[in-house]
């Protein structure tokens, strides 16, 4: 991807989107340092827009130039107080420059924006652990663990999901039947699972239930309808 926007960036050196895409790239290739110069570049382009400050920090953060990332995160948050990275890169940079208190309280509003992300959760435990609020602290872990707990078990679904299709594509129904019915204990709600499952009754035979997993389906996603 780096080459690419470089290459566009030639074919059309006036354009400050391809240097935001090519500050990413870099970041994403940890050739971070030139990542600073490609976003600063950027920010004297276009001087309003958050997501130049935001990278900017984010790029400072990786290389552990805490103090550099302050200033440009909190610029983007004056910018656009509504995005989760923005508040969350903050809350770190906060904690490593000794503002704890400040930290958490990024932390906690990148918590409101984005409640389901885990990593936030983790990080303001840690931090409330240190301002010696244990309860709080205790609260946010359980928060943490319970979310890392559903996102193994949607990973597990999904792997069940998978396998289903796999076994249903070799012609196995029964044996594909069963993967479907291991991922639906994890993922009841998931409309595709039960059409899939009613392919796989089919193909085993069961018209009944092939019927009943269909009108699920159907229940929870109209477009699945034939």
């Amino acid at each position: 991807a780096v080459d690419n926007y470089r290459q566009a960036l030639k074919l059309d050196p006036a354009n400050p989107e391809i240097l935001l895409s090519l500050g990413i790239a870099l970041i994403a290739a940890s050739q971070t340092q030139e990542a600073v110069a490609v976003l600063k570049s950027y920010i004297a382009r276009k001087p309003q827009d958050f997501l130049g400050y935001a990278w900017l920090g984010r790029a400072y953060k990786d290389l552990a130039q805490y103090q550099e990332a302050a200033d440009p995160l909190r610029h983007a948050s004056v910018l656009n107080g509504s995005d989760y990275d923005v508040s969350y890169n903050l809350g770190i940079v906060l904690v490593h420059l000794g503002e704890l208190a400040a930290g958490a309280e990024q932390l906690e509003r990148a918590e409101i924006l984005e409640p389901e992300t885990a990593d936030a959760h983790y990080q303001l435990s840690n931090v409330l652990r240190r301002l010696g609020q244990a309860k709080k602290a205790q609260d946010e872990l359980g928060k943490f663990q319970a979310l890392k707990l559903q996102e193994q078990q949607r990973l597990k679904g999904i792997q069940y999901h998978n396998n289903g299709n796999d076994l249903l594509s070799a012609g196995k129904f029964q044996q594909a039947v069963e993967q479907y019915r291991e991922a639906l204990k994890l993922d009841p709600g998931n409309p595709r699972l039960h059409y899939d499952l009613a392919l796989a009754l089919a193909g085993a035979g069961d018209v009944a239930r092939q019927e009943q997993e269909l009108q699920k389906a159907i229940h929870l996603d109209p477009n699945l309808a034939p």
